[in-house]
């Protein structure tokens, strides 16, 4: 449907099960389907939020319950903003945070802050001197030593 919308026509658009309500459109990289309405290009799960709740409070953000991006069910949706977004994925963890040697941008591992650690409560050597001995940035020594990276490493 490349014409304009009406509210009639997107719902006719839309297959309705007893989960899910999918809007029959083609979808974004991310499965959310885009419709055109009133000349203006609007993701089908925020057009239902407006057919049925009214107009989205600018800055806020239509989020699913069900993590089903062309579902337009609108007991399914809830108005929310970003950091309400990252938490409910979190809540429903789809959203891991890799820390530590599980993140591919890791450069030492946890084995070697436990190192770092020790070398530190000994008291012998600086922090550039334990770092040409690790053979680790003199940087992540320091950030170490003042707990702002790794502070969960015991």
């Amino acid at each position: 449907m490349d014409k304009n919308s009406t509210e009639e026509s997107f719902w006719e658009n839309v297959i309705k099960t007893d989960k899910c309500w999918v809007y029959q459109g083609k979808p974004n990289h991310a499965g959310y389907k885009l419709v055109q309405f009133r000349r203006e290009r609007i993701f089908a799960h925020r057009l239902s939020w407006r057919f049925t709740f009214g107009e989205i409070p600018e800055g806020k953000l239509i989020c699913h319950h069900c993590d089903n991006p062309p579902c337009v069910r609108p007991n399914h949706l809830f108005l929310g903003d970003s950091q309400s977004n990252i938490d409910d994925m979190i809540k429903k963890g789809r959203m891991v945070i890799n820390r530590g040697n599980k993140n591919h941008r890791s450069t030492i591992t946890e084995d070697q802050v436990r190192e770092v650690r020790s070398l530190l409560t000994l008291g012998k050597f600086t922090h550039r001197q334990i770092a040409e001995q690790l053979k680790i940035s003199y940087w992540i020594i320091i950030k170490i030593a003042n707990g702002s990276r790794w502070g969960w490493v015991k």
